[in-house]
């Protein structure tokens, strides 16, 4: 058990080293600053700042009263699934600060993962420096280093593996036994699926499907080990799923569908469906010259192009290619293995993921709620690199293992470094730091200024949820303070912050000191709009020092 924790304690080294160098905190980046600051990167830490101040709960119903002033934000509407993982992050957030934990959190989602197929190629006997390798390059995968904390929601994946895992022994002969240890792990399997991503949830059920079916027919259908464990799994994990979302329905109960909270067009789906060629084409920018030439070819040839690539690496895409031809042979010979069997469920999520694939046929009855399909990228990459594993092994069994421990030295850097990004440069991450630093500074004069639970009114207006999420930036430095911002889109509490904002200087002053705001926060230049209410009511004003942010101090009422 020692020997194996130490070999497992290499991949975790692995992932560890290079996000360490990745992000620069070997330079100018520090554990309490944010490794972005702008995008969707704000909506996470929004998010976990909301579950931080307590807020934000799970399972209970989202009456934000840290936004939506005067009001109190219902964020029903807008269901976050994951809201147990990330609520998580926040709680830890009160120990460690808001940035630590986030950043703390980035790098464990990672770590976990890494470990967790590890474990999983372990259990499916594939020899140990190969499952080190594929591990470290499934934990810091494109997939996770290119959405960052942007969507901190999709990087916990970590029950992947558990996944197919659980998939592989239902289409087994033996199948899995009723109250069997095998059935205890599904089942742990199946509530995990349920507190996470939807779309994992939604790719999760289908192989889970697929695998039961094919077990049943492999046992000629004799009953007991596969449909039984199958229908539980998916009892269970739909089960968790709505408990989750519990608070959602009965929210809609109460108050009716809002339309207006989230748009998904059929054209979506399209726009941000999987593309196979994508899972094999290095993104842009690349490290590699000659593969960003390439990538650069690629999107000048595109029309529709998408911010989320789905490429797998170089060795997960070398994986994804083997998986495939072992499907396909084994199709031809009428065989069955275990690559085979998970290249065919590769099919299968290519087949419904891609632009013309089932999930657009899906679009065009209306159901438009998993749009961006090229999320299915993560779940292939976690097929293939087990299917490879397990081919690996098997190709390598007379191997002895110091050969595969050289070549792993010689790969691993090499593979990890090929996955990266193209991180920003020193003197971006010292201006990101800067404009977090002067939020910060601002934020902290408005709070030695204004009693705790002041209202404070946001200009310029923004819809929430999925517009900018801009508006969060002062409430991720701030502390019992109540924002205008984050009032549900198409809800009431919305309609007032559109109403003020047309007001005149004079209207607006009176209209918020009425309803118990104490300062309104400005996101830009405010001299003008400052100069206008001083010429009839006594208000201060402060700025951030680096001038992107001002607050201007209403009259006392």
């Amino acid at each position: 058990m020692k020997i194996e924790s130490a070999r497992a304690a290499l991949s975790l080294l692995l992932v560890l080293v290079t996000f360490l160098i990745h992000y620069r905190f070997f330079e100018v980046q520090r554990l309490d600053q944010p490794i972005d600051y702008w995008g969707d990167a704000l909506f996470s830490a929004g998010f976990v700042k909301a579950c931080e101040q307590g807020s934000y709960t799970p399972f209970l119903m989202k009456n934000v009263w840290t936004h939506g002033a005067p009001g109190v934000a219902s964020w029903d509407d807008f269901p976050v699934p994951e809201q147990l993982p990330m609520c998580a992050v926040g709680w830890l957030a009160r120990v460690v600060g808001l940035f630590r934990a986030i950043n703390l959190a980035y790098l464990g989602a990672m770590l976990v993962a890494a470990l967790a197929l590890y474990a999983v190629m372990r259990a499916l006997r594939v020899r140990w420096p190969i499952a080190v390798l594929l591990s470290a390059v499934y934990g810091i995968s494109p997939y996770a280093v290119g959405r960052t904390v942007h969507h901190f929601n999709l990087i916990f994946y970590w029950h992947l593996p558990f996944v197919v895992l659980t998939c592989v022994w239902l289409a087994s002969r033996a199948g899995i036994t009723w109250r069997s240890r095998k059935f205890q792990v599904a089942i742990a399997t199946a509530v995990t699926v349920g507190l996470h991503n939807p779309y994992y949830l939604n790719f999760a059920l289908q192989l889970v499907v697929l695998a039961g079916l094919a077990g049943h027919l492999r046992r000629g259908r004799a009953p007991g080990r596969g449909l039984k464990t199958m229908f539980a799994m998916l009892c269970v994990t739909v089960g968790t799923a709505l408990l989750v979302n519990a608070h959602v329905l009965v929210n809609v109960a109460r108050n009716g569908a809002n339309p207006h909270v989230a748009s998904r067009t059929a054209s979506d789906l399209e726009r941000f469906a999987l593309k196979p060629i994508e899972l094999l084409l290095p993104h842009q920018p690349h490290v590699f010259e000659p593969f960003q030439k390439n990538a650069e070819r690629y999107d000048r040839q595109q029309r529709i192009l998408q911010s989320e690539r789905s490429y797998l690496g170089l060795i997960g895409a070398l994986a994804l290619l083997a998986t495939l031809v072992a499907a396909t042979l084994g199709a031809m010979k009428k065989q069955s293995s275990l690559p085979a069997d998970l290249g065919l469920s590769t099919a299968w999520l290519l087949l419904y993921a891609s632009p013309a694939g089932l999930n657009a046929v899906t679009g065009l009855v209306g159901f438009t709620l998993f749009r961006a399909t090229n999320r299915a990228s993560i779940v292939i990459m976690t097929l293939a690199l087990i299917a490879g594993g397990r081919m690996l092994s098997a190709a390598a069994r007379r191997v002895k293992t110091v050969w595969l421990l050289l070549a792993l030295v010689a790969i691993a850097p090499l593979a990890l470094w090929e996955q990266l990004f193209p991180r920003l440069t020193p003197a971006q991450v010292e201006q990101m730091h800067a404009r977090a630093d002067s939020d910060r500074v601002l934020m902290e004069q408005l709070q030695a200024r204004v009693a705790k639970g002041s209202r404070i009114f946001q200009l310029p207006v923004v819809g929430y949820p999925e517009e900018s999420f801009e508006p969060f930036r002062p409430f991720l430095h701030a502390e019992g303070l109540s924002f205008s911002f984050g009032a549900m889109r198409g809800r009431p509490e919305a309609e007032f912050q559109r109403r003020i904002a047309t007001l005149p200087p004079r209207a607006m002053v009176d209209e918020l000191s009425n309803s118990g705001f104490s300062a309104i926060w400005i996101q830009g230049d405010a001299s003008g709009l400052f100069r206008a209410m001083s010429a009839d009511f006594r208000v201060d004003l402060l700025t951030s020092p680096d001038g992107s942010s001002s607050v201007i101090l209403l009259p006392a009422r």
